[in-house]
């Protein structure tokens, strides 16, 4: 039996949040009754699996006439006063987590209460707090900026599947069992893939590259939370708690496929495209430095020009390079560097290139299936292959990491080709 200040928040809860049902009835007029709740972002509706006659309900009649089957409407009442007492304060219940709550409840029974809140409360918190004009910024080796419009995108991104994986995870409660089961949940996952040259779209399984990209943004949430006083869970500094992933197939470019490159007649976004991407080839920078690059940072060595990057986005190193003639000439076409366009517009229009002036090899993937070169072709393969020119050249790897604002590991580890033919050549010369 109810105390009379609980059947004063149950009857409160029934009579106005859960509202008029549906026109639309069943043949015997009974209809589901629908849970409404209001929350700071908008209005929660969910159905309460109830079905009342309308005639009843219209009565207002819900306790007398239902009471055989209001149980379930009591159920509810409890478990939304219960999610609101556990967020303390109204203007952190949003009706996306709420229903997440009440759907666990249903699927789970009793569950063990948040510590201290919803952990897509808290970090949707954090994402609003992280824009230009949100007090949360970026503070990394002297750096104090914003967070950037990409990582606030990334983020909101791993929320939804974090979300799909346990809407009913909590801050406190996260731990490495729950690693454990969203890397073998994210095994058995599949999304859908466009290839840019055909349309087709088809499915893949989530790979282990883009697992890991979603636990490094899960352990960067876990440990702004920490930060920010809003969790005591500190299980992102684990060392178990880690990215996953798998070394990447690495390809650059030949000079004859440059030159093809080079050489196509194209007019437009399209000449744009190709212009912006055989602007880096030899220079090399990451695609987030080389996209703030203006005529002043172009410097003067001893006669020769160079481009240069102060404090590089990632790494806030220096990053010096030589302007290479083919960057020069596309410079000089422009009058300064190519003009602007997103880098996914670039990979995506840049494949469809290479697949038509025939960049086509077979290339061995890791897990036993072939593709053509020109699927692998992105922004990146400017860094992969201005490096592996360099290498061809005889420059050593301390120069290269040094001018790129890198580490010898680094550069070895990640982007030299391993081709024991061509190193083999190399020493070759020096007999």
């Amino acid at each position: 039996m109810k105390n009379k200040e609980e059947k004063q928040v149950a009857r409160f809860a029934i009579d106005q949040a859960i509202k008029l049902p549906k026109k639309a009835t069943y043949e015997d007029g009974m209809t589901y009754l629908m849970l409404l709740v209001s929350c700071c972002d908008g209005r929660m509706k969910m159905s309460t699996g109830v079905k009342a006659h309308v005639t009843d309900w219209e009565k207002r009649k819900p306790l007398t006439s239902v009471q055989a089957t209001n149980e379930r409407l009591y159920q509810l009442t409890d478990w939304v006063n219960e999610y609101f007492s556990l967020m303390k304060d109204k203007k952190f219940v949003k009706k996306d987590d709420l229903k997440a709550f009440l759907q666990g409840k249903d699927g789970k029974g009793i569950v063990s209460k948040m510590q201290e809140g919803s952990f897509f409360t808290i970090v949707q918190s954090l994402i609003d707090r992280m824009g230009k004009a949100g007090d949360i910024r970026y503070k990394k080796k002297k750096q104090d900026k914003p967070h950037s419009e990409g990582t606030i995108r990334n983020w909101k991104k791993t929320l939804v599947t974090l979300r799909q994986f346990d809407p009913m995870l909590s801050m406190e409660d996260i731990d490495l069992t729950t690693y454990e089961k969203f890397k073998i949940w994210g095994r058995k996952q599949i999304t859908i893939k466009v290839n840019p040259v055909t349309k087709e779209r088809f499915e893949v399984p989530y790979s282990e590259n883009y697992i890991g990209a979603l636990i490094k943004d899960w352990t960067s949430m876990l440990s702004l939370a920490f930060n920010q006083f809003l969790s005591k869970n500190t299980i992102h500094k684990h060392k178990d708690f880690t990215q996953i992933g798998e070394d990447p197939i690495k390809v650059s470019l030949t000079e004859d496929e440059i030159d093809l490159f080079k050489n196509l007649k194209l007019t437009g976004s399209k000449e744009l495209i190709r212009d912006r991407f055989l602007m880096n080839v030899y220079m090399g920078f990451r695609i987030g430095d080389f996209e703030t690059l203006t005529k002043k940072n172009i410097i003067i060595i001893d006669g020769k020009k160079y481009v240069k990057v102060v404090n590089t986005q990632k790494a806030n190193t220096v990053a010096t390079v030589p302007f290479h003639p083919l960057s020069q000439e596309i410079f000089e076409k422009y009058n300064g560097f190519p003009p602007y366009i997103h880098r996914n517009i670039v990979n995506t229009e840049i494949k469809i290139i290479a697949q038509s002036i025939g960049i086509t090899d077979e290339i061995d993937m890791k897990d036993g299936t072939t593709c053509e070169k020109w699927e692998l072709i992105t922004t990146h393969t400017c860094r992969r292959n201005a490096i592996n020119y360099y290498i061809d050249k005889e420059a050593s790897t301390y120069d290269i990491a040094m001018a790129l604002g890198l580490d010898e590991k680094t550069v070895l580890k990640y982007y030299a080709d391993r081709n024991s033919d061509k190193s083999a050549q190399r020493l070759s010369r020096l007999n």
